[in-house]
């Protein structure tokens, strides 16, 4: 008997992406942390790939079940920093979509294929831009205050010398929750350490890579220089000087809509680059010459949805929910996809909660119609003051 192809290759992985939370729901179902999971019996409805897996390599499956299983497990027993330990190893690709599950739908979700995710709260440490004040800082998050405690002790480390700052509740809040700070990077360095005092749980932050001296950030500050693919339009790229960014597959410089520089950090200048046509981003110095030898990354924006802020934060205007507020809504942009007909596509935008708590469910969808090989579609959703349920001012 013939295997169909899908299913020989699935018996590779063990369990597939799209069928992750039908198996996390599954395991809830039978209530224990210490599950054993009916590899005879997997529903075909809602796991057609894994349950023809279980027919054909059971042998193959029940070990990566049995650790996903542990896995859960672990989260369930260690809720709020379960990121932050060692949870039981996966494969690779397994673990990203389990772990992507349990981050946003914890143990016990009900309904997990249409259930609203938990708006999580960012536990480490992190670089961001900060293009308003010209600055490249270090982001110490939000941490849970211990019981009878009123602040937080961080120590950072920056090429030997050693800061401690200190962090307690916002004003007026009362809350669990010391707010973030963000610390200034003075000038280029190779990484940081960061030690919260009170847990003892400590981060290496990576900054600059002699081997690819570049970091690159979203237009709104996010991160993304340890990314192999960029789904942006636009991008702040901050590098030497004198390095060019180059398009490596289509032979062409990246053009450049702005520049600036960066305080402290001398010799290095940040540029926001229009992606949008780019294939590619590669950082060339003086002596060297377009190669895909050297550190590329792709560039392909057309993955993404973005929403678009259509002016600046109204100042002094400060939600319970630590949002910005803008005069105007905010605004979903479908970029370009290349279609021989049309396509339908629905779009479902919950109320935001909060950070940690879970969001609730509308009862309507908005419901779209792309055209074939449309340009681009933009459609306005609510601004944040006009949803109800999203807390006072």
């Amino acid at each position: 008997m013939t295997q169909p192809t899908v299913e020989v290759l699935a018996l590779h992985a063990g369990v597939t992406g799209s069928e992750v939370a039908a198996l996390l729901e599954l395991m809830d179902s039978l209530d224990s942390d210490d599950v054993e999971v009916p590899l005879d019996a997997l529903p075909a409805e809602t796991m057609p790939v894994t349950a023809a897996v279980a027919q054909w390599g059971v042998d193959t499956l029940k070990p990566v079940v049995d650790k996903v299983a542990a896995f859960r497990a672990f989260t369930h027993a260690h809720p709020h920093n379960w990121q932050e330990l060692e949870p039981p190893e996966l494969p690779a690709l397994v673990r990203e979509a389990v772990a992507a599950e349990l981050r946003e739908r914890p143990v016990g979700t009900q309904d997990r294929a249409t259930a609203v995710g938990i708006a999580t709260r960012e536990a480490r440490p992190r670089l961001i831009i900060d293009a308003a004040r010209r600055k490249v800082c270090l982001r110490l998050p939000e941490q849970i205050l211990p019981e009878g405690a009123e602040e937080i002790h961080w120590r950072v480390n920056l090429d030997g010398t050693t800061k401690i700052y200190r962090t307690g509740r916002p004003w007026g809040e009362t809350g669990p929750f010391a707010e973030s700070l963000d610390v200034a990077i003075e000038r280029q360095v190779r990484e940081l350490t960061v030690t919260d005092s009170t847990t003892g749980t400590t981060w290496v932050i990576p900054v600059v890579d002699s081997d690819d001296p570049v970091l690159v950030f979203s237009a709104k500050g996010q991160n993304l220089t340890d990314k192999v693919s960029l789904h942006y339009a636009e991008l702040l790229v901050l590098c030497p000087s004198d390095a060019t960014l180059v398009d490596v597959v289509a032979g062409a410089d990246i053009p450049v809509t702005d520049t600036f520089d960066i305080e402290g950090w001398a010799g290095w200048v940040c540029r926001r680059i229009d992606a949008h046509a780019a294939a590619s981003l590669q950082v060339v110095r003086p002596d060297q010459k377009p190669s895909i030898v050297q550190p590329v990354r792709c560039i392909d924006p057309r993955r993404r949805v973005t929403f678009r802020d259509p002016d600046a934060p109204v100042p002094n205007l400060f939600p319970t929910l630590g949002c910005l507020c803008t005069r105007s809504r905010c605004w979903r942009s479908f970029l370009p996809r290349f279609r021989a007909n049309r396509k339908r596509g629905t779009c479902l935008s919950p109320h935001l909660a909060g950070s940690g708590r879970r969001g609730r469910r509308l009862p309507r969808l908005s419901r779209w119609r792309f055209p074939p090989r449309a340009a681009c579609l933009m459609c306005s959703t609510l601004m944040l003051m006009t949803r109800p349920g999203l807390g006072s001012i």
